[in-house]
C-alpha cells in the first residue's frame, strides 16, 4: 500500500480523537475505529488518488484486466468516490465529491505550521478539528478482505488542518420568532390546556 496525500478538502464527521463502535455485516459489534469523511470541491484533481486505487487492484489481481473478477471491474468498488449532492447533509453540495477513510489506530493530527524543531505542530484539542474545516492528510488505499463486501477502502494515516472556515452546523431555531404571537401572559393552563381536551 502506498501513502497518498488527501487533496485539499473540507472535513466532515471527523471522529479522529476517539474511536467509535462499528458493526459487522451480521449486526454483531465490530471493532472500534477512527474515521473521517473528506469533501473535495468540483475543481479538485484527485487523479493520483484514483491511480493508487487502480494500483491496488493490479497488485492483487495482476495487470491483465481480462483476468480480473467482476468485482474488480466495478467502478463504484474500485473508485469509491461519491457524489456529495446526493446526500442531505450540511456542506454536501452538488458538484462536490466525497470519500471516507478509517483506521484501527488514531491518525496523526497536525497543524499546517511548524514548531522550533521544524516538525508540524500536533493537534491536541478536539475543537481544532471540526466539520467544515479545510484539511489534507495521508491515506493508504487497500483491498478489503471482507468476502461479502470486497473493494477499495482507505486507511486513515494522518489529518493536517490547513485553514479554518465556517463549521457545518444547522441554523439555530429562533424561539422568539416562532412564538411571536404569544403575549406576556402566555396560554398555559385554563380551559385551553391540553388536559381540557379529555374532559
Amino acid at each position: 500500500m502506498a501513502d497518498v496525500k488527501i487533496p485539499l478538502s473540507r472535513g466532515a464527521f471527523l471522529n479522529v480523537f476517539r474511536p467509535r463502535a462499528t458493526k459487522n455485516d451480521d449486526g454483531t459489534p465490530g471493532k472500534f475505529r477512527y474515521d473521517g469523511t473528506f469533501l473535495m470541491p468540483p475543481e479538485t484533481d484527485f487523479e493520483v488518488l484514483k491511480q493508487e486505487c487502480l494500483n491496488v487492484v493490479i497488485s492483487k489481481f495482476g495487470a491483465d484486466k481480462s483476468k480480473w473478477p467482476g468485482v474488480a471491474r466495478d467502478k463504484a468498488r474500485v473508485l469509491p468516490f461519491k457524489d456529495a449532492g446526493l446526500k442531505d447533509y450540511v456542506g454536501f453540495e452538488a458538484g462536490w465529491t466525497y470519500f471516507s477513510a478509517s483506521s484501527d489506530r488514531k491518525p496523526d493530527l497536525r497543524f499546517a505550521k511548524r514548531g522550533a524543531d521544524g516538525k508540524l505542530l500536533p493537534i491536541l484539542d478536539e475543537a481544532d478539528l471540526y466539520a467544515g474545516c479545510w484539511v489534507q492528510g495521508i491515506v493508504q488505499p487497500y483491498w478489503r478482505k471482507n468476502p461479502k463486501n470486497p473493494g477499495i477502502s482507505f486507511d486513515l494515516r494522518s489529518v493536517v488542518l490547513i485553514r479554518e472556515d465556517e463549521p457545518f452546523v444547522g441554523s439555530r431555531t429562533n424561539t422568539d420568532e416562532a412564538f411571536a404571537e404569544i403575549g406576556i401572559e402566555g396560554i398555559a393552563g385554563g380551559s385551553n390546556s391540553a388536559d381540557s381536551l379529555f374532559d
